[in-house]
């Protein structure tokens, strides 16, 4: 079973998710980044599925991102 996020856990994986779709598709637009007829972006693909980022004792949770 897995555990609930705390708050400051759900939103890092949040603003990971919108920063990742940002620096990928700086144009805005859907064409920049996806396949054609293809409806989502890198974040979308994975959105919901968490992985972790350590930096020394710090840890943040972050969601993962899809690459080719």
């Amino acid at each position: 079973m897995q555990r609930s996020q705390t708050q400051e856990e759900r939103q890092t994986q949040v603003a990971s998710h919108q920063l990742s779709e940002v620096l990928t598709n700086p144009k805005g637009i859907h064409e920049a980044w996806i396949a054609p007829g293809d409806p989502h972006r890198n974040g979308d693909i994975c959105n919901g599925r968490a992985g972790q980022i350590t930096v020394g004792r710090n840890a943040w949770t972050v969601q993962l991102t899809y690459t080719k």
